[in-house]
C-alpha cells in the first residue's frame, strides 16, 4: 500500500495512520524474511546442471593462470562486474550486464581449455558437489560431455572418454561414502531463529551429454558409452542429454543415438526451444516439433516454443527444466530494466503458462558458475518474481523428485522432504 492510500486532504498522515503503515510494512518484511529462511533451509532437487558451467570463479581464474591462458574479454568483464554477486542473501537480484547465448558458448570454450586433465576434472566435480550440498540439495543430476583429457599435469598421456566418466563416478562414490545426514546448527551470534534440524546428504547422479555441434558418429559413441556404463554403474549413470550450440546441426541427426540410449533403459532429456521457432515453415519449428514428437522424459528450457508446441508439451505432460537466471540472461530479458532479474523473469515467455497450469517443472541453475547463481537464489527469484508461496515451492520441489531419472529417488526422499517442510513451516510460522 502506497503513501497516498493514507493521505488526508492536506497530504499529511495522522500519527495512528503512520503507525499502521509502519506495522504493515514491518509485517510484509517479516513475511518475506520468513519465506527466505524457508527457501534457504528447504531440501532441494537440481536436475539441470552442467559440470563445466558449475566451475567456481576462483577455480577458473586459478586454472587459467596455471596454464598461462588468457580468458576471453566476455568472461573477464563479467567477473569484475559480478565479483560479489553469487550470494543467496543478495536481495537486489540484478545483473549489471547480460550474458547472451553466444557469450555463453565463448565462456564454455574458455572453461574447456582450462579443464584439460583428469585431476582438474576431479577437482571441479568435487567442488560442484560441495557447492550444491551447501544449498541443501539432496538430489543432484550433473551432466557432462565425455572428453579425452590428459591423465595428469605432465600432459604426456591422454585418457579415454571412459576414463573421463569413471573419474566422475569415483568422485560421486567417494563423496557419498564420506557424507551422511548432518545437522544445521545456526550461528549463535546471528539472528537466525531456525533451530537445529536435519540436512539430508546429497545424492549425485550423472547424465552423459551429446554435443550437437559434433558429428552423428560422435553422438553414437557417447550413447554407446552411456549404455556400457549404465550396465556397469546403474546406480550412478541415469540418462543422456542432447545439448550444445542450438544453431549447429539438426535434431534428426542424433535421433538414432538417442534411441540406442532409450532402448537400453536410459532416460532422455533434450535442450529445446532455445532459439526462435514460431514460424511453422521454418527449420527451427520443424526441429522443435520433432523433439516434442520424440517424447523425451524431460525438456530443457523449452523457452521459445510457440503456443501450438507448448500445448503439445502440456498435453504430453513432459516435465520442463526451467533455469530462471540463465533464461533471463540468455534471452537478455533484463537488458532494458537495468539488469533487474525479477523484472526480467516476469517477461519469461513460458513461465506464466507453466505456473498457471501447474505443469510438471523443476527449477535449476543450468550453469551456476557462469551465471553467478545457486539453487537457493533461483527459488527465491521465482518466488519474488511471481509471488510463488512456500506451498507452491514445496509442490515444485516434490514434483521434481518424481521427474528424477533415478527411479528409486521418490520413495527414498519424499517422506524426509515432507518432514523437513513441516518442521520449517512450524518453526517459521508459515501457513
Amino acid at each position: 500500500m502506497g503513501r497516498n492510500d493514507y493521505s488526508l486532504g492536506d497530504g499529511e498522515l495522522t500519527e495512528e495512520e503512520e503507525q499502521n503503515a509502519e506495522e504493515e510494512s514491518g509485517a510484509r518484511n517479516n513475511d518475506v524474511d520468513r519465506l527466505h529462511r524457508f527457501v534457504e533451509r528447504m531440501p532441494k532437487v537440481e536436475l539441470h546442471a552442467h559440470l563445466n558451467g558449475c566451475v567456481r570463479e576462483e577455480t577458473l581464474l586459478e586454472l587459467a593462470a596455471e596454464r598461462q591462458w588468457t580468458l576471453s574479454s566476455v568472461l573477464v568483464t563479467h567477473h569484475h562486474t559480478h565479483s560479489n554477486s553469487n550470494n543467496s542473501n543478495n536481495n537486489s537480484f540484478t545483473n549489471a550486464r547480460s550474458r547472451s547465448l553466444s557469450d555463453c558458448f565463448q565462456v564454455f570454450e574458455d572453461i574447456g581449455k582450462c579443464v584439460d586433465t583428469l585431476p582438474t576434472l576431479r577437482r571441479i566435480a568435487q567442488e560442484a558437489l560441495e557447492d550444491f550440498a551447501t544449498h541443501h540439495v539432496a538430489y543432484l543430476e550433473l551432466r557432462s560431455t565425455p572428453k579425452c583429457l590428459w591423465t595428469d599435469s605432465s600432459r604426456l598421456v591422454q585418457g579415454t572418454k571412459r576414463d573421463y566418466v569413471e573419474t566422475l563416478l569415483s568422485v560421486f562414490s567417494k563423496y557419498e561414502t564420506n557424507t551422511t545426514t548432518t545437522q544445521h546448527n545456526p550461528d549463535p551470534n546471528s539472528d537466525d531463529i531456525t533451530p537445529t534440524f536435519q540436512r539430508l546428504p546429497l545424492i549425485p547422479r550423472l547424465i552423459l551429454s551429446i554435443d550437437r555441434s559434433k558429428s552423428a558418429q560422435d553422438a553414437m559413441d557417447t550413447a554407446q558409452l552411456a549404455v556400457e556404463l549404465f550396465q556397469c554403474y546403474p546406480e550412478y549413470v541415469v540418462g543422456v542429454d542432447l545439448g550444445g550450440n542450438p544453431t549447429k546441426n539438426d535434431f534428426c541427426q542424433f535421433q538414432a543415438a538417442l534411441n540406442v540410449a532409450r532402448e537400453a533403459g536410459l532416460k532422455i532429456t533434450l535442450h529445446c526451444g532455445e532459439i526462435p521457432c514460431s514460424d511453422e515453415g521454418s527449420e527451427a519449428f520443424a526441429e522443435a516439433q520433432a523433439m516434442v514428437d520424440f517424447a523425451p522424459h524431460r525438456l530443457g528450457h523449452a523457452l521459445l516454443l510457440p503456443p501450438l508446441l507448448r500445448q503439445q508439451v502440456m498435453d504430453l505432460k513432459i516435465p520442463v527444466e526451467c533455469c530462471p537466471t540463465s533464461n533471463v540472461m540468455t534471452l537478455e530479458l533484463a537488458t532494458h530494466c537495468d539488469g533487474n532479474l525479477i523484472e526480467g523473469l516476469q517477461r519469461h515467455p513460458q513461465l506464466a503458462h507453466w505456473l498457471e497450469a501447474q505443469h510438471p517443472m523443476s527449477i535449476s541453475t543450468d550453469d551456476s558458475g557462469v551465471f553467478h547463481t545457486n539453487p537457493t537464489r533461483e527459488l527465491r527469484l521465482l518466488s519474488e518474481s511471481w509471488n510463488v508461496t512456500h506451498t507452491d515451492l514445496e509442490r515444485i520441489v516434490l514434483d521434481s523428485l518424481h521427474h528424477s531419472f533415478d527411479p528409486h529417488i521418490p520413495s527414498m526422499l519424499k517422506d524426509s522432504f515432507l518432514q523437513i517442510f513441516q518442521e520449517l513451516r512450524k518453526t517459521l510460522l508459515l501457513r
